[in-house]
């Protein structure tokens, strides 16, 4: 028996091989399966063909010859009535092949009720707040709204630790993170609670609050951290296109849909909403007659608003940029940028307003592109107990109209959870064969032949 043994265990090691070689994310996680389970059985073989049978021969007494031989060991009721029902089953092989086959179908067809999940949540106990105010905040109102959040939660007994980071996302103290960019308008806060029961209270409570009017001024997140491949949000559906005006009016509509279902919470899309800018138009007879361009005016401007370094304060090996710029609080006014006065050539004061025109404009805070093309991404959380990928099919199956509406360029795209389990099966995808061949192989070499090979 130690041949079939080998057989079987390798076959079954076989079988997790493709996770143990995919070159992917979660690949990543799913690697060490292959190799714990194959020396695991492994190793159980050994002890099955060598180890018990030493320790049976050690341990064991000698035992005693059975009355009536060989045979009479197996007369007995128990094993009678296995054999009544071994002799049943082989005389009704059709009866039993086809229930096997329903009951396999039956099995098939529940399938379908199912609930999928990619990598499940992770049992971490931090609670990760994000808070997101509208793109162009100074940081001082982020820090501001994000103190308001931070003492609501020190107040919490779930709260054992509480840390805010403005401007930026947190440091990556797990795999299945990634930092966010520095944006002066983005705050984390990361909660540490004593267990995953208080983890999951004061996200409900918190969420409540908030919903209350914590933070009416920010859009807050309340999550936690998962297993698997990072992605931002569960559930995402990127709309692409050359249009950036034409992208908003195809991504409002996606937005609708998304908010629209009870499946979904804290729809938002990346670019953020439109913010006024203030945009300066110069005159350029008015700009010629007094003897100025336009990189003359751009750079006192930028002397009056932002300043520009001048020199360097040193010290040692350190040295520190000395910036020159208009004192006051006025270059903080856009209603006064009118005011601020220029020289001339010669000398002269010139006043703003008099060689070009203000005028305010809506515009995007922030584009993003992929390959090249601008790119919105609509995304959303999921209500507790749900699984992204049903949510995901069932939103996507709602946005069918939308994409058979769309002119030419423009395109829908799932993202998400779902795009990083199709990553991963794509995957595993050119190692199945391989897998196949391999158990094929070990199985002929057992049998020792292909028609028996086929039956297994």
């Amino acid at each position: 028996t130690a041949a079939p043994m080998l057989a079987g265990t390798l076959v079954t090691a076989i079988g997790f091989m493709p996770n143990g070689f995919a070159q992917s994310t979660a690949g990543e996680y799913t690697s060490n399966m292959f190799w714990i389970v194959g020396l695991a059985l492994i190793a159980s073989w050994v002890v099955a063909v060598v180890f018990t049978p030493y320790l049976g021969v050690k341990l064991l007494p000698e035992i005693k010859k059975h009355e009536g031989g060989h045979e009479a060991i197996y007369d007995t009721p128990r094993y009678n009535r296995f054999r009544q029902l071994l002799g049943f089953v082989i005389r009704r092989k059709w009866l039993i092949a086809g229930s096997v086959v329903g009951a396999f179908l039956v099995a098939a067809l529940g399938m379908s009720v199912v609930k999928k999940q990619f990598f499940p949540t992770s049992d971490r106990p931090e609670v990760l707040v994000e808070v997101q105010m509208p793109y162009g905040t100074s940081i001082e109102q982020t820090s501001a709204t994000t103190a308001k959040v931070e003492a609501w939660l020190a107040g919490q007994p779930e709260a054992k630790t509480v840390t805010a980071y403005v401007g930026q996302g947190a440091p990556r103290f797990y795999l299945a993170m990634a930092p966010e960019l520095p944006d002066p308008s983005f705050a984390k806060i990361v909660t540490l609670t004593q267990s995953e029961e208080a983890r999951e209270a004061l996200k409900f409570r918190l969420r409540q609050a908030l919903a209350d009017g914590l933070a009416p001024q920010a859009r807050v997140r309340v999550t936690q951290l998962v297993f698997g491949p990072y992605s931002p949000f569960p559930v995402a559906f990127r709309v692409m296109g050359p249009d950036p005006g034409k992208l908003r009016d195809i991504a409002e509509q996606v937005r609708a849909v998304m908010q629209a279902s009870p499946q979904m919470r804290t729809v938002n899309a990346d670019w953020g909403e439109r913010v006024p800018t203030v945009r300066f138009s110069l005159d350029q007879d008015r700009l010629q007659s007094i003897g100025l361009t336009s990189s003359d005016v751009a750079q006192q401007l930028q002397f009056l608003l932002s300043g520009i370094p001048i020199t360097d304060v040193r010290e040692d090996i350190r040295s520190v940029q000395i910036v020159a710029r208009s004192a006051g609080n006025a270059r903080l006014d856009p209603s006064k940028i009118t005011d601020f006065t220029l020289v001339g050539t010669a000398g002269q004061r010139i006043p703003l307003s008099q060689i070009g025109t203000v005028e305010i404009r809506m515009e995007d805070p922030i584009l993003r592109r992929r390959d090249r093309t601008p790119t919105i991404t609509v995304r959303g959380d999921i209500a507790e107990g749900l699984q992204p990928p049903d949510v995901s099919t069932a939103v996507w199956k709602q946005l069918q109209p939308i994409i058979a509406k769309l002119p030419s360029g423009y395109q829908i795209e799932e993202g998400g959870s779902i795009e990083e389990s199709g990553k991963a099966n794509r995957a595993l995808a050119p190692l199945f064969p391989i897998m196949l061949a391999l158990t094929l192989i070990t199985i002929i070499f057992q049998v020792r032949s292909i028609s028996l090979m086929m039956m297994v």
